[in-house]
């Protein structure tokens, strides 16, 4: 379950209890799981290798403005560790991109950044406080207590509040070349990392410690890579304490993302797989990277069902692959589970996504995730988009079409649907997240998507809502961005 705040929407679905598996389970259903796993990360290796040469992009310069370009700190960064800095889901094209539409007074970048500004919590506390104020004050704890439906909340959305915050300001900082933004956001990592030393989890009480750890391991890091590589403090202010918030995301926020989830959930294991690839490229840690690499390929086959997808397990024959190294592959998995695991279509058609008939902000949630893993990965010479382009194009139209349908076509149930009960169409992540997946697919790529293309024109674009957790401000950041 979750709960919608204005610009919070809290996913409270618990993993099934039990005891988180180690990262190599021998389990005779998983071997083949394993072994596949094995190959595809030396495949990555290589061909992130291969990509090397041409990687290296310029940063914004740094002190005093980031209207610049310099090829020396982030060239040689690429030329050592071969990764791309900043490479977290934005890199130098896109934030020098939208720095020139918002100084042209374009849209709709110029409406996407008043909207940021605006743009504020209402729970935790800094509620009411604009995630863009200077006088933003950091809530950092030691330890962050996050249990189902907030109960408890020891620090959940405080954690949650500081690092959309921490991006906003990094984002102004570029954007607008403030450098009291780029000194906030740095105020802000430092004191998180200064004084967290762990996410708490269990199944009873911290259910929800892995998934918030996720969260925060994807938005985090996007705020750090930005600061780092593009700003220079002047002389005698605050500079990002690289080391200490490198240490924090190994330790308080890796282990809970790096093996997955044994209870399975689309958006649960997206967001893991992109958190792991963003600490990997801040810490500069290839297998780090390689391993989210990884865990993405493993997992977008079984968060989206395509006509033809074989389950390898006997008595799973017919039905959508099952979620690598979950409960849900296991030798005694029943086909009854597998489909209460997808909430029970009527029917399994191609582009449903694993939590559509849950409802549309967890499978928007899923989606989010799986796009911003992708993008990521982009910006590092790996593509992920291109490995799995039909399946993520078929599942974007059949679902904003659905949404569409029901928001504002009047139709609902929708046509073509494969669920028992109309969409719930209450406010929430489904409209924030698509544009950036849009972009790849339509604007970069020419592919034809008029469902998607409709839901972003009528309905996200705008939409107040503007930032959920790690779904923020996709139109500012990312509206046509080479």
């Amino acid at each position: 379950m979750f709960t919608i705040t204005n610009s919070t929407l809290v996913d409270h679905d618990r993993g099934s209890a039990g005891p988180r598996r180690a990262l190599f389970d021998p389990a005779p259903g998983r071997r083949w799981w394993w072994f596949s796993r094995v190959v595809v990360l030396g495949v990555t290796i290589i061909l992130g290798c291969l990509g090397m040469p041409g990687l290296a992009q310029a940063g914004p310069a740094a002190t005093g403005s980031p209207s610049g370009v310099s090829a020396s700190g982030v060239a040689k960064a690429a030329a050592v560790t071969g990764f791309v800095h900043p490479g977290i889901l934005l890199g130098t094209a896109q934030l020098n991109f939208v720095k020139a539409k918002l100084a042209a007074g374009a849209q709709p970048w110029s409406t996407g950044l008043a909207n940021a500004k605006k743009d504020k919590p209402n729970t935790g506390a800094n509620s009411g406080v604009p995630y863009s104020s200077l006088s933003w004050v950091p809530r950092p704890v030691a330890y962050v207590g996050c249990g189902a439906n907030h109960n408890p909340d020891e620090g959940c959305y405080d954690e949650v509040n500081d690092a959309v915050a921490a991006y906003t300001q990094a984002l102004l900082w570029v954007y607008t070349g403030n450098n009291a933004n780029a000194q906030l956001a740095i105020k802000i990592l430092n004191a998180w990392s200064g004084k967290l030393i762990d996410h708490k989890f269990d199944t009873s009480v911290y259910s929800d410690g892995h998934l918030q750890a996720a969260w925060m391991g994807e938005v985090f890091p996007r705020a750090a890579e930005i600061i780092r590589y593009t700003y220079t403090a002047p002389a005698g202010q605050p500079v990002l304490n690289v080391a200490q918030f490198s240490a924090m995301l190994k330790k308080a926020f890796l282990p809970h993302v790096i093996n997955g989830w044994t209870g399975g959930g689309a958006n649960w294991l997206l967001s893991m797989a992109d958190a792991t690839m963003n600490i990997g490229i801040f810490t500069d840690d290839r297998a780090t990277f390689d391993n989210g690499v990884a865990d993405w390929r493993a997992q977008v086959p079984a968060a989206i069902y395509m006509a033809g997808d074989r389950n390898l397990l006997p008595q799973l024959a017919g039905m959508p692959i099952s979620p690598p190294g979950t409960i849900y592959e296991r030798p005694t998995t029943t086909k009854a589970q597998l489909s209460t695991y997808w909430r029970n279509p009527t029917r399994f058609v191609s582009g449903l996504e694993g939590e559509t008939l849950r409802d549309i902000n967890h499978m928007a949630m899923g989606f989010g995730a799986m796009i911003d893993g992708a993008e990521t990965a982009r910006l590092q010479g790996v593509d992920l988009y291109g490995a799995q382009k039909t399946r993520i194009v078929t599942a974007m139209e059949l679902n904003t079409g659905y949404i569409y349908a029901a928001v504002k076509g009047g139709q609902n149930p929708p046509p073509n649907w494969v669920g028992t009960a109309p969409i719930n169409t209450s406010n929430g992540s489904w409209k924030i997240t698509w544009e950036i997946g849009y972009n790849e697919f339509a604007n970069r790529l020419g592919v034809s998507m008029p469902n998607t293309a409709k839901l972003l024109a009528d309905l996200v674009r705008p939409s107040g809502w503007r930032t959920t957790l790690f779904m923020d401000y996709e139109t500012l950041t990312s509206y046509g961005t080479p």
